[in-house]
């Protein structure tokens, strides 16, 4: 009995392994496509983001066959304000630095604007608070030489409407 069981595992092991043998004698330059069932992104900015105008930030599948990507809006960064050193009839002329805008404010428009949250921070490019305006001395801090520098330039418009 032994001898038998011992034949019919060898003839087995025999089959197995020629059928093996001609299941891998195809064709080998046919490429084997592993399947890709989770992509991992890398991101890289295509267009910049500037202070008026969005920018876009697209994602890539790292895996080398795959061409899935997709795109996301980066906001504008909005103007950061800061006094040029000039103050004409039109009133204080700010100047983006970025950009190289320019606007006009009145020295009162400006004491409006001043507000104590924001004493000590740096100025906002979002555009969601108006303290880009008032870092006049443009030490990238609000500070109370920036308020100061309102009284200043407030004095300066009622001296000259005398």
């Amino acid at each position: 009995m032994k001898k038998k069981s011992f034949i019919t595992i060898m003839l087995c092991a025999l089959l197995c392994v020629s059928f093996g043998i001609v299941a891998f004698a195809g064709d080998y330059d046919t490429p084997v496509i592993p399947i890709h069932t989770r992509h991992t992104y890398s991101s890289s900015i295509t267009t910049p983001a500037t202070c008026t105008q969005d920018g876009v930030r697209t994602y890539t599948c790292t895996y080398p066959t795959c061409s899935k990507s997709y795109t996301e809006a980066i906001p504008a960064k909005g103007h950061l304000f800061s006094f040029s050193g000039n103050q004409t009839e039109q009133g204080i002329e700010l100047e983006c630095p970025y950009c190289s805008g320019k606007e006009y404010k009145s020295a009162e428009e400006l004491e409006k604007l001043w507000d104590e949250q924001f004493i000590n921070c740096s100025p906002n490019r979002t555009g969601t608070d108006n303290s880009g305006y008032l870092d006049l001395d443009s030490n990238r801090i609000i500070n109370a030489k920036d308020y100061a520098t309102i009284i200043n330039l407030e004095q300066k418009e009622l001296n000259n409407d005398d």
